[in-house]
């Protein structure tokens, strides 16, 4: 099984802009709790999407996010 060296980390106090939570209302009325990752400022970059089993904000070694809601 092929496994890929992967490093985890947090990134630098003012780099990215951090939003935990954030509610995004599918088409038949669902709402999907997402932890969106921004540049600070508003250039546009391309979106990288995180999705597993274990739920948003597990599997990566890193402590979970915290609600805000």
């Amino acid at each position: 099984m092929l496994r890929p060296n992967i490093s985890v980390y947090r990134p630098e106090p003012g780099r990215v802009r951090i939003e935990n939570n954030r509610p995004v209302v599918t088409r038949d009325g669902t709402v999907l709790r997402v932890n969106v990752y921004r540049p600070p400022d508003d250039t546009p970059v391309p979106v990288i999407l995180f999705a597993h089993p274990y739920g948003k904000d597990g599997g990566t070694g890193l402590p979970r996010a915290a609600s805000t809601s």
